[in-house]
């Protein structure tokens, strides 16, 4: 390996931050700063939110292990119709 391709990998090296800090490698979910979505294609809300720059709108559910505890254990009945949905962004023209 010549010099020049030894100090671009160092410098390659430098540049990502594989510590505890990169808190997209360490990320750990809290009450306050993260919400869980159930029940919606992880693929599919990504395309809404980042690639067409759309909004969604949420309805709170219950915690976890109460919503376990009322429906025996079952996994959460779907969002009503239109929720979860895409919405508009503000000041975009009607689809048409």
């Amino acid at each position: 390996m010549h010099e020049a391709e030894r100090q671009l990998e160092i410098a390659r090296g430098r540049l990502l931050d594989l510590s505890l800090r990169n808190r997209l490698l360490n990320f750990r979910p809290t009450r306050r700063r993260s919400i869980g979505v159930v029940d919606e294609v992880p693929a599919e809300v990504y395309d809404i939110l980042v690639l067409s720059e759309k909004s969604m709108q949420f309805r709170p559910g219950e915690p976890a292990a109460a919503a376990a505890a009322d429906d025996g254990g079952q996994p959460p009945m779907p969002a009503a119709a239109g929720e979860g949905q895409p919405q508009e962004p503000a000041g975009a023209p009607p689809p048409g």
